[in-house]
């Protein structure tokens, strides 16, 4: 067998594994007895602060950066103003428009992400699963995102997002948010 042949069935049979791997992961249902439990309503009302960072698929941090939002709730839809300042000096903005369909699911939009982001909530967890095209240098590329937060005492929400390409993670986010104290 050429060399060709056995490096396509390779790639085909990683590929394969890694889509069968991420139908088996976690699931947020399995959080539906962690504590704090998690209401969106509740966690996103209001100021929010946080810093993160971004990583290539090597696991190497490429990026860094500070993010603060502001959310407001009227008749079941949230709209959430988030602004992510990295330490290069780019700002990226983002106003998401969050609509409650039932206590478990909500759906996400925003001018960026291609049609809804499906939103899970269980116990302390909060999956949105989502697809955006995102500019790297000077090409865009079409990424799925797994985003995966977890509330915590104290109010602190940690935030891990992997960023995939035909399956196959690319990158990866790590956040840590609170809510802005009134007295700050």
């Amino acid at each position: 067998m050429s060399n060709l042949i056995k490096l396509i069935i390779t790639i085909g049979t990683v590929m394969m594994l890694n889509v069968f791997l991420s139908g088996c992961s976690n699931k947020v249902s399995l959080y539906k007895d962690f504590q704090p439990r998690l209401s969106l309503e509740t966690f996103l009302n209001g100021d929010i602060v946080g810093s993160g960072f971004i990583e290539d698929w090597r696991g190497r941090v490429t990026q860094q950066f500070d993010f603060s939002g502001n959310a407001t709730w009227g008749d079941g839809i949230c709209t959430f103003k988030e602004e992510m300042h990295y330490y290069n000096g780019k700002i990226d903005h983002r106003i998401w428009t969050i609509k409650k369909i039932n206590d478990h699911y909500y759906e996400g939009r925003t001018s960026d992400v291609i049609g809804v982001a499906k939103i899970f909530i269980e116990g302390n967890a909060m999956n949105w699963k989502y697809k955006m095209d995102v500019k790297v240098n000077h090409s865009i590329y079409r990424l799925s995102f797994d985003d995966w937060m977890y509330l915590m005492n104290n109010n602190v929400l940690i935030n891990q997002n992997s960023f995939k390409k035909f399956g196959i993670t690319v990158g990866s986010l790590t956040l840590v948010m609170n809510k802005k104290s009134v007295d700050a």
